[in-house]
């Protein structure tokens, strides 16, 4: 079974379903994909941030959540790191990119990402401003590091249509 260290960028509804599936079907996903998924920090500029190498318990992050709003009191080697730290100082094999961006700029989304693939890191992302804006060098950057990025979101009340409109312009 591979392991692999997750850094959540952004812990919003998106970050925190992550959260939960990962938690309640662990099972299901290492017997379906022969993986286990491992979140080693979570970084957002609203709810705090936290590291610890050898994993976060995915249940303390949504209880924190639910009860403070704030990831400040979960337990971590390191508290207080902003997002690009965070990405390039953690053990994160993955970066999941899910902080809020700015459509007519990408950023800070663009950053996080260019920063990641420069680090050898692989991207998972939801967000259309650096795809949209950005792909050619992103998927540049990626290739010239050997790390993939992975992108996916959904439209139109949960249609995906990411990863079907970047196979048309491929």
């Amino acid at each position: 079974m591979k392991e692999y260290n997750l850094a959540l960028i952004g812990f919003g509804n998106v970050g925190q379903g992550l959260a939960q599936i990962l938690q309640s079907q662990t099972d299901e996903i290492t017997k379906n994909f022969g993986a286990h998924f491992n979140i080693v920090a979570v970084s957002d500029v609203m709810k705090g941030s936290v590291y610890h190498p050898d994993g976060l318990n995915h249940a303390d992050l949504i209880n924190s959540i639910e009860k403070y709003n704030s990831i400040d009191s979960i337990d971590g080697k390191n508290k207080g790191l902003d997002a690009i730290t965070t990405i390039k100082n953690s053990n994160a094999d993955i970066i999941v990119e899910i902080s809020y961006t700015y459509l007519s700029t990408g950023e800070p989304a663009t950053n996080h990402i260019r920063t990641a693939l420069t680090n050898k890191k692989h991207v998972v992302t939801t967000n259309k401003g650096p795809i949209a804006l950005n792909f050619s060098e992103l998927s540049s950057l990626a290739q010239k590091n050997h790390v993939e990025i992975g992108v996916e979101g959904t439209v139109m009340s949960g249609t995906p249509a990411l990863h079907m409109g970047i196979e048309c312009i491929k």
